[in-house]
């Protein structure tokens, strides 16, 4: 399987930041990892990797332990 570039890295992240968006506005809560995962066709460790990116561009926020605590700061 190929490596991952730096620009399929960025699309993945905003497609998991756009289904985070979505599911909160359509649900009001957050999605689980495991429906982000399901919703992104990613595996849950990918998942994390992309909330890893989103909070470090404080584009979202989470509580370690807490589940569906992830909520999206640009809404």
């Amino acid at each position: 399987m190929p490596k991952r570039t730096r620009q399929d890295t960025q699309e993945l992240t905003e497609e998991v930041y756009r289904f985070i968006c979505q599911y909160h506005k359509q649900h009001r809560i957050s999605p689980t990892l495991r429906e982000i995962g399901d919703g992104c066709s990613l595996s849950v460790p990918s998942v994390i990797r992309h909330l890893d990116i989103l909070e470090t561009e404080s584009r979202i926020t989470r509580e370690p332990g807490i589940p569906r605590s992830i909520v999206p700061l640009d809404e």
